[in-house]
């Protein structure tokens, strides 16, 4: 199928879920636009609380029943589903005034769950990986289960090291219970490892992964300037390899439960849409205007017993000073993952991390992943440096490279 004939499917596709909705009746300018995740989007600014609950009724009416609801200071979540199974994820930023209204049909939705409370001695961990500078973290459950974080490049023997950690991390090492594999975005440092395990280890059998979560943008537009093969690779691995397993599209403000770890969204790439990737706005040269998919990380926050965790993948500039003023004190967090693997301002592409997104979560201790090798360099940069002072000192960043001891939580 050609580019035309593709977008001649998803505009029939997307005119046919906006004709299924009730008509929406407010002030504000609408635009449309493709998440390339399954998924279409509905911005409409300036709008209201009284709106939204307006269109939410009207939605009851046609049919809609209400399965999540989350409010996040002034910003307020919610996902309907009809008998046809057309989901609406629809949300207000309190601050702008924005309302999103995000469509598809037959989406993966979580069942609803309750939280499983770790009972006496059973103790939840975090293990980073080396990952060979990428990012790879596991997260142990209390049912005796594993988060997956990334995992790391597929080079060297990122695959091989992940696989090893994955069985020394669990109860039976010839049956690993995987709850939910968790990509930030898609780019071989973070995901390339899943895809040599899968390649060369999971025939083994000894793996079992219960569900998938993402937010990887194929849209053409989001795209056009990405050359890392890995974002496509992982949705082909998905679709194909595990074609039973369900894979949840990360939604902004949506929950998910997994035994004692509850994860919020914060963030994700319909939040920077309309614009299209084209990385950070102060880039100077043509090369560092072209983006390379960081703005596509998923940013969400995970609490495992009294513990929380706050991952920022390698998310943008623009990203942090969005969430600063959607969420502000609100991500106030024990753990934060240093963004962009601990770099700096050297580059345009490297203006990840924020004082003032540190300042926000005021964490206790930051995991930074990266090569030991690497350490020195990134302790110079200022943005580090501030993050250190926070925490009281580099002895409570924990770098990959260094520490991949299990960390109780």
């Amino acid at each position: 199928m050609n580019t035309i004939d593709t977008l001649a499917v998803r505009n029939r596709i997307f005119a046919d879920m906006v004709n299924s909705l009730p008509l929406y009746e407010g002030r504000g300018r609408s635009s449309y636009h493709d998440c390339g995740n399954g998924y279409s989007m509905r911005l409409i600014h300036p709008s209201s609380q009284e709106e939204l609950e307006t269109y939410c009724r009207r939605l009851a009416e046609a049919g809609f029943r209400e399965i999540y609801r989350n409010t996040i200071g002034s910003n307020d979540f919610r996902t309907l589903q009809n008998e046809e199974l057309l989901t609406v994820h629809l949300y207000l930023v309190g601050y702008s005034g924005e309302l999103r209204i995000l469509m598809a049909r037959n989406p993966t939705l979580q069942p609803q769950c309750e939280a499983v409370p770790a009972k006496g001695g059973e103790i939840s961990f975090l293990r980073a990986l080396p990952a060979g500078g990428g990012m790879g973290y596991l997260i142990g459950l209390c049912d005796g289960s594993l988060l997956v974080i990334d995992g790391g490049y597929n080079k060297n023997n990122c695959p091989e090291e992940l696989y090893l950690a994955l069985r020394e991390s669990v109860p039976d090492p010839d049956h690993v219970v995987i709850s939910c594999w968790i990509f930030t975005h898609g780019h071989n440092d973070h995901v390339g490892a899943f895809v040599g395990l899968c390649e060369n280890y999971f025939a083994e059998g000894h793996i079992e992964i219960k569900s998938f979560l993402h937010n990887i943008c194929l849209a053409p537009e989001q795209c056009y300037y990405i050359s890392d093969p890995y974002y496509e690779k992982t949705v082909e691995v998905l679709q194909n390899q595990f074609p039973t397993v369900p894979t949840y599209i990360a939604l902004t403000g949506q929950r998910y439960r997994f035994a004692n770890a509850e994860l919020e969204i914060l963030y994700t790439i319909e939040d920077y849409m309309p614009a299209a990737i084209l990385n950070e706005s102060d880039a100077e040269s043509e090369e560092d205007k072209k983006g390379n998919g960081n703005l596509q990380t998923v940013v969400f926050r995970l609490t495992v017993n009294n513990s929380s965790l706050f991952f920022m993948g390698d998310t943008a500039t623009v990203c942090c000073n969005e969430m600063c003023n959607r969420y502000g004190s609100l991500m106030k967090s024990d753990y934060v993952q240093m963004s962009h693997h601990g770099m700096g301002d050297a580059r345009p592409r490297a203006r990840n991390a924020t004082p003032e997104i540190y300042d926000c979560i005021a964490p206790k201790f930051g995991l930074l992943p990266c090569k030991k090798v690497s350490v020195p360099q990134k302790m110079e940069l200022p943005i580090n440096q501030h993050l250190a002072s926070l925490v009281g000192g580099w002895e409570n960043i924990l770098c990959s490279g260094i520490r991949t001891e299990r960390i109780p939580l």
